[in-house]
């Protein structure tokens, strides 16, 4: 490949990852986290020590009880990033925007090694426009970094059939280790990697012992370090999400493209492609294969397990197969006759529904950052809540709350307000993401009611927005 060459696919890696950060920093702008969010901060305290973390963890969350199902790596590595950032809720976000930003060149390299395709346009804008992991990449979840790891094991996957070494063995089994350990669901990518191995086998006669071992290696040395979590989680019999019948009709195509309109034109365009290239995918069997049987083992495999077991069919838990459908389709568009009309046409589709949804988040977040600067502007300092310990702590790690230097007052202190003479009560009000669309016209919660009939204090200002009542209280002098 000559130079001009390598400075053109340079220039298309670093501006569609420019232009993907930007995307990201733009979103994060006022981005106020939600419930599982509150949980990942509140775990990932950098102050306290590994044990309390671990009990946290494992469901003590001061005044509630609630146990995080997934693997406990993540908020380990979260925990230390605070530790050296700071603990902010921007630092968890900046954490996701990192490995989100940095997934997209990754995927431009799995694309060029399995396609051989050095035209990144077409590719670039489905990466760039992608509702659902622009949207992941600013959660403080774990979903960002799964997708990064994920794709980096399938590129030292494909190294080491190109060329083997001890070196890219021994990297690809501890990247290997590393996502699994992340997400026990990309299991499925091995799945997959194990079907081409298979059928490789049927048709040169040649068994790669070596790779097998290695991929068996991982396996054992994964179930090792996990058992304590493994056990926990494979004894449960019921899980947060569950099978919805419109899985059957959208495939969450609908999720990943983030509405109905986009979701259904790239279900047909998918499954187009797929049908029709059925036969040559298996036949010839090459790494273009391993895309499809990782994608179909991955439907596979989680729909057996929901069926069997307990059900674990929410789009974000299979969130690394997204990059691999925009990269099959994006192939196929290339190689179509049609390919010119096709790419102008679901281009633009891609930047209408980016335009017209980008802040149509499937899972909306009470508008903390705004309940807060209606505090501030009406010259609010003293804070209190009825909220429990983890959504206080969420409060105190706001970048608005820090700035503006407010003072939590604790709910569990009787003698707390005999000091003050005038503070600020923020409640949780029959919020949206628990009781839907129409919350906002349910009546005041009993919570939210708590210090209405102190005798020392009467209600100054009344405030009512989406998902939260704010008032401010003054003392009365007889």
């Amino acid at each position: 490949m000559n130079s001009i060459a390598n400075k053109k696919i340079i220039f298309y890696y670093t501006f569609i990852t420019i232009c993907a950060l930007l995307m990201r920093l733009l979103l994060l702008h006022n981005k106020d986290s939600w419930h599982d969010e509150w949980h990942t901060i509140y775990v990932s305290d950098p102050l306290i020590d590994f044990n309390a973390t671990l009990a946290r963890y494992w469901g003590d969350k001061g005044d509630t009880f609630l146990t995080e199902f997934y693997p406990p790596l993540y908020l380990f590595l979260l925990k230390y990033f605070f530790y050296f950032f700071g603990y902010k809720e921007i630092v968890g976000n900046i954490f996701s925007i990192i490995f989100g930003t940095l997934t997209m060149p990754l995927i431009l390299y799995l694309y060029q090694t399995i396609y051989k395709n050095d035209k990144f346009y077409f590719i670039g804008i489905l990466l760039i426009g992608n509702l659902f992991l622009l949207w992941h990449s600013l959660e403080i979840r774990a979903h960002s970094i799964v997708t990064f790891f994920s794709i980096l094991s399938l590129i030292l996957f494909l190294k080491i059939l190109e060329k083997t070494s001890l070196f890219k063995y021994i990297f690809y089994f501890f990247i290997s280790i590393i996502t699994i350990t992340l997400w026990p669901i990309t299991l499925t990518i091995y799945f997959g990697k194990c079907i081409f191995i298979l059928i490789k086998y049927f048709q040169d006669k040649k068994f790669q012992w070596t790779l097998v071992s290695n991929l068996i290696a991982i396996f054992i040395f994964y179930v090792a370090l996990n058992y304590e979590y493994l056990f926990f989680n494979i004894a449960r019999e019921t899980h947060y999400t569950t099978i919805y019948k419109t899985f059957f009709i959208n495939y969450h195509f609908r999720s990943f493209f983030g509405s109905i309109i986009a979701g259904a034109i790239f279900l047909a365009l998918f499954s187009y492609f797929l049908i029709k290239k059925a036969k040559v995918i298996i036949l010839e069997n090459n790494y273009s294969s391993i895309i499809v049987y990782v994608i179909l083992g991955t439907y596979f495999l989680t729909l057996l397990y929901s069926l069997i077991r307990a059900p674990i069919m929410a789009p974000k838990y299979v969130i690394f197969i997204l990059p691999l459908i925009l990269m099959f389709i994006s192939h196929y568009v290339e190689i179509n006759k049609y390919r010119t009309g096709l790419k102008i046409t679901l281009s633009a589709i891609i930047l209408v529904n980016l335009l017209v949804n980008y802040k149509n988040y499937q899972i909306k977040s009470p508008p903390l950052t705004q309940a807060l600067e209606i505090i501030i502007e009406n010259g609010g300092k003293n804070l209190i809540t009825p909220e429990n310990d983890v959504f206080n702590n969420y409060i105190m790690t706001k970048n608005t709350f820090i700035k503006n230097n407010l003072l939590f007052i604790n709910n569990k202190d009787a003698g707390a307000l005999e000091k003050l003479d005038y503070f600020w009560f923020l409640c949780m009000n029959n919020p949206s993401f628990a009781k839907g669309k129409e919350s906002f016209k349910l009546p005041e919660e009993t919570a939210c009611k708590k210090f209405d009939n102190l005798k020392d204090f009467q209600i100054d200002k009344f405030i009512k927005i989406e998902d939260f009542i704010i008032k401010s209280y003054m003392r009365i002098y007889n």
